[in-house]
């Protein structure tokens, strides 16, 4: 059943509408370590709603009813990257409408679609708090009209404007670039509180964003690259493999603004590991101080010198597997990643915030610079500019140290000569 109409008229009914600007005070999940689930009901401020009852914000909106056209993510089309954009959302949805009502000042949820999205605003205002506070300068958190950002609640993918029947959906969160916002999705299948309603989860979402706009946005051409690679319909084995290590470099990075984000370095496994056991495999992978990140490297992943349990969780089901081609598990690259920089903050998450996140932040807009300029990408392209924008003394030392044990072969190479 369709529940939009109803909050609508429930808050018509009940609010006339009128607009309820932050700062306001609303019920939502929040995260509690000590609770089931690590998350509980508290007390929540939103600082930057301009409207609750419709889900308007200073710098996103929650919008419902939200549907993307695979036809609009398959054809990228030749669109600058505002006008993808523009085009790729659509109508944008509808007001959310909450059903809720004022206890003292106060707004309580009184149906889960409610709760579901005053939970996932004061997430997405907690990610865009702590990118500013790490130091991000590029539309990911830009204040212009056309940085301003969407999340489609329940949001759907469907196979045309003409046919909107759903594709896709599932208790999760994801940025999609075409849309530069999140697709807050749901079903009945997975145990637990749903993954947008974590604010670990959220925060990884959030890091894509700032991976895309530093590394693709932030650089003349740089969103041709992307586009270019994203429409690619049969790459050759180079190509898949510089896809595959962009793609786990990405999903590495936003492991770390999460760690990052919350002061937690299970911030995203905590997630895994409670919304049942089909993904406690996925939590464990992802531990950066767990059994697969201390035997994974960048070079026994290559070369699959690695147990054979080891192996089959990143896909490799044969010997005869090109290095990091599919069905390579990208995740496998991002931990390995991940773990580095949790090393170079000596495990440390307030040093991963203060020192280690604004490092990689200022080191990837070399990640657009060198593909513009057809620098066929290793990691080495990442690694070098991020030691770089680390002081020289024990923070560097420490990079360097996390570099040779993880990518010994590229510094062998000499293509990470700030750790030479």
């Amino acid at each position: 059943m369709n529940t939009r109409p109803l909050l609508a008229l429930a808050c018509l009914a009940s609010f006339g509408c009128a607009p309820v600007a932050g700062p306001v005070v609303v019920e939502a999940l929040v995260p509690d370590l000590d609770a089931d689930g690590f998350v509980a009901l508290d007390d929540v401020t939103l600082q930057t709603v301009v409207d609750l009852n419709a889900g308007r914000g200073e710098r996103f909106d929650v919008r419902g009813d939200f549907k993307v056209n695979l036809t609009d993510l398959s054809d990228l089309g030749t669109d600058d990257f505002d006008a993808m954009v523009d085009r790729v959302r659509g109508d944008g949805g509808s007001d959310v409408g909450p059903h809720m009502h004022d206890e003292g000042g106060r707004y309580v949820a009184d149906d889960f679609e409610t709760l579901f999205y005053f939970t996932v605003f004061a997430n997405f205002e907690a990610a865009f708090a702590a990118a500013d506070l790490v130091g991000d300068t590029s539309r990911a958190t830009g204040t212009a009209d056309e940085d301003h950002a969407i999340v489609g609640m329940y949001a759907s993918v469907v196979l045309s404007p003409y046919l909107p029947l759903p594709l896709l959906s599932a208790d999760n969160a994801a940025y999609a670039a075409p849309v530069d916002g999140w697709l807050a999705l749901r079903s009945a299948f997975q145990q637990g509180v749903p993954f947008a309603m974590h604010r670990g989860v959220i925060a990884h979402e959030f890091g894509h964003r700032l991976f895309f706009h530093n590394v693709f946005t932030s650089v003349d051409g740089g969103f041709s690259v992307w586009r270019t690679d994203n429409t690619e319909t049969e790459p050759d084995e180079a190509q898949v493999r510089e896809q595959m290590l962009i793609k786990g470099l990405d999903e590495g990075l936003a492991d770390v603004f999460a760690m990052s984000a919350m002061g937690d370095k299970d911030a995203i496994t905590r997630a895994f590991a409670v919304a049942g056991n089909a993904f406690v495999p996925e939590a464990r992978r992802r531990d950066v101080e767990g059994d697969f990140a201390g035997v994974a490297t960048y070079d026994n992943l290559r070369t699959l010198d690695l147990p054979d349990d080891v192996l089959e969780s990143c896909g490799f089901e044969d010997e005869g597997a090109a290095e990091f081609e599919k069905p390579f598990n990208f995740y496998c690259v991002g931990t390995v990643v991940a773990a580095a920089l949790w090393e170079t903050a000596e495990g440390d998450p307030v040093t991963l915030r203060n020192e280690v996140s604004p490092a990689v932040l200022k080191a990837l807009p070399k990640i657009g610079e060198a593909l513009v300029n057809d620098v066929v990408f290793d990691l080495d392209v990442f690694l070098e500019p991020f030691v770089l924008e680390l002081p020289v003394g024990r923070r560097r030392d420490a990079a360097c140290t996390a570099v040779r044990a993880r990518f010994s072969s590229l510094l062998d190479a000499g293509k990470v000569p700030s750790c030479s």
